[in-house]
């Protein structure tokens, strides 16, 4: 019985050190490409398009288009007036804890549209940059 406790003890360490060290891995990669993306940001201008903005910034991490429902939680459906993008972190910290299931999720889900610390780039009707917004700090 105590190998058995011993093996268990060593196994669920090793297994928590492992999750461990790929949340941190993950947070580092976080925070070098928000910088990468702050960095190459101010190569673009408003006026410029969207294609422009993938090529320079890449792939973004949500998306939208001009007339597309904007899920919200209270009241009347709202829709977005402008298509547009959104770079920002893999990993949310500021509500990574609940009180109930699954108590820990550390990871940003964008479901309601870009969030406070992404970094958001919104077109007009001709697919032009009109508006950047950067994040709060």
């Amino acid at each position: 019985m105590k190998k058995f406790l011993k093996f268990f003890a060593y196994f669920f360490g090793a297994v928590l050190t492992i999750i461990i060290i790929f949340l941190v891995g993950l947070t580092v990669y976080d925070s070098i490409q928000m910088h990468r993306l702050e960095s190459k940001i101010v190569q673009l201008k408003l006026g410029d398009s969207r294609e422009k903005a993938i090529q320079i910034l890449g792939k973004p991490d949500y998306s939208w288009n001009k007339g597309e429902p904007e899920f919200t939680i209270f009241g009347k459906q709202k829709y977005y007036e402008n298509s547009g993008m959104a770079y920002g972190k893999i990993m949310d910290w500021e509500n990574a804890f609940y009180s109930d299931f699954p108590y820990f999720y550390p990871f940003k889900f964008r479901l309601f549209g870009p969030g406070k610390d992404d970094i958001s780039i919104y077109f007009n009707g001709k697919d032009r940059i009109s508006k950047i917004e950067m994040p709060k700090e």
